[in-house]
């Protein structure tokens, strides 16, 4: 809201989780205190067309309410959905193999999938497979699917938006904060096989402390309104919960209590006193925090010891976002700018890629302190996830090359897009192992030789379905 009632005398809003409606003039000028309507977490009002009764969304209920009496009515709806999954073996060969555990390429493998888990590697042998659907990876090499560690997916950018995160080689997404029912939609309209993507991890709005609006995020008033927030995670099963940069201590250490009950993982900005209060990652090595302490960079994006002692004794997940990386990227692989997976994003956010990056000249000088600290807690024992803060799968790219120019090996690098992340998503992918989900990307070149070798999509295999980039690239049929 608010949302002016079609009579002109009232108006309805969400204020502290709650529905309210209050008296208003011909020009909306309140007339009067706001009443509450209900005492459950509401969203979204919608008046009738008579001004006697609001539509709203209650967690994972819809319901009414007559505004003359009171009365509550749950809308009945069937939200149940089948998991799509597909059936029968699979054998993919691949002349190469790097499987994210060991730092090593093997050479001429089979990969036998069923159904969407991997059953086995072994030796290629075509006399083994024979009656049995084999995609030809000759000349590729096989690595698991990328994951996309921090990125807040829009419905702006509608089908097709996903569909490029896949042909990018990115076959999980995980958003940490998105609009209420958003990313819900999203990660079921994967799971029933209705969308083709990656596979989502969705947060709801990031939790933030009495701020007038942000578009993902949600201005919590008080301790009882961030339990009814906490109860609507629970209910919509977020799989991930963000502390944001104004919640006091005492309420981020409920934030982590509520997501560990609910055995899900809280991230931040923060990394003092939130890895003493449990929060179990940190977003940026920059970014901000709004109550004026725990920065983790100082002039020119430089990280001191007790920074990077803190990552390293905590042991905490590390998602650098490391904003201005695209540009030097570009600059050695101009080849890459007129690459036509771009062409599947928005004409702007294509823009961001084919043209001057701005955020290059602002964080350009930061660039090299940020890269230090990727190394420093690395090498301290951060677990180290590849994400972008971005919606542009370019990034991703050039987010891992950058952690090569940090100092990591191309190995330790793409390890921070798939075993890494899996790692923290506690997500059954992430390497080429029997037993795993069938994530796995074909691409041309060795990325142990040259990182840069991940962005040579060819073929993209998610959850036991494949796909050719070509077919990807196809504009959605609805």
């Amino acid at each position: 809201g608010p949302a002016w009632s079609p009579d002109g005398t009232k108006m309805a809003g969400i204020y502290e989780g709650l529905l309210k409606v209050w008296p208003v003039a011909a020009d909306g000028k309140p007339l009067g205190p706001p009443r509450s309507y209900t005492n459950e977490i509401s969203h979204y009002p919608t008046w009738s067309g008579d001004s006697k009764t609001i539509l709203y969304q209650n967690a994972d209920k819809l319901k009414t309410v007559d505004v003359e009496t009171g009365t509550i009515r749950e809308v009945p709806l069937d939200l149940t959905y089948t998991l799509a999954k597909p059936s029968g073996r699979m054998v993919i060969h691949t002349s190469a193999l790097i499987d994210s555990v060991r730092d090593e390429t093997q050479r001429d493998k089979d990969i036998v999938i069923d159904g969407n888990r991997i059953v086995e590697i072994r030796a290629h042998d075509p006399a083994v497979h024979a009656g049995e659907k084999v995609i030809d990876g000759t000349g590729l090499t096989a690595i698991p699917g990328l994951i996309e560690h921090h990125s807040h997916s829009q419905k702006d950018f509608g089908a097709a938006g996903h569909r490029v995160w896949l042909a990018y080689g990115i076959t999980t997404v995980r958003d940490p904060g998105n609009q209420v029912y958003s990313g819900v939609e999203d990660r079921e309209a994967q799971e029933a096989g209705v969308r083709i993507g990656p596979r989502m991890y969705e947060n709801g709005p990031l939790l933030e402390w009495q701020r007038v609006f942000y578009k993902m995020g949600v201005a919590v008033a008080g301790p009882a309104h961030l339990e009814r927030e906490l109860e609507r995670a629970r209910l919509l099963k977020y799989d991930v919960l963000k502390s944001y940069v104004r919640m006091p201590d005492i309420y981020q250490r409920r934030i982590v209590e509520a997501a560990h009950e609910m055995g899900v993982p809280v991230t931040g900005h923060e990394i003092f006193p939130a890895a003493f209060s449990g929060v179990d990652a940190t977003e940026h090595t920059g970014a901000t925090s709004r109550r004026g302490y725990s920065p983790k960079q100082g002039p020119l994006g430089r990280s001191y010891e007790d920074v990077v002692k803190l990552f390293g004794v905590s042991q905490r997940t590390l998602t650098p976002t490391l904003f201005g990386s695209l540009t030097p990227y570009l600059a050695k692989h101009p080849e890459f700018i007129a690459d036509p997976r771009v062409k599947l994003y928005p004409k702007w956010a294509q823009e961001t890629v084919t043209g001057t990056d701005p955020m290059a000249a602002a964080i350009g000088p930061t660039l090299k302190g940020s890269l230090a600290l990727v190394k420093d807690a690395y090498d301290a024992g951060a677990l180290i996830t590849a994400g972008t803060d971005t919606l542009i799968a370019t990034n991703l790219h050039s987010e891992i090359a950058a952690y090569v120019d940090a100092g990591l090996t191309p190995f330790q690098a793409l390890q921070t897009a798939t075993v890494n992340s899996a790692k923290s998503l506690n997500l059954d992918a992430g390497t080429l192992e029997a037993g795993k989900l069938a994530d796995i990307v074909l691409v041309e070149g060795d990325p142990r030789q040259d990182i840069s070798a991940t962005f040579k999509v060819r073929k993209v295999i998610i959850n036991g379905v494949a796909y050719d980039e070509a077919e990807l690239l196809k504009a959605p049929k609805d």
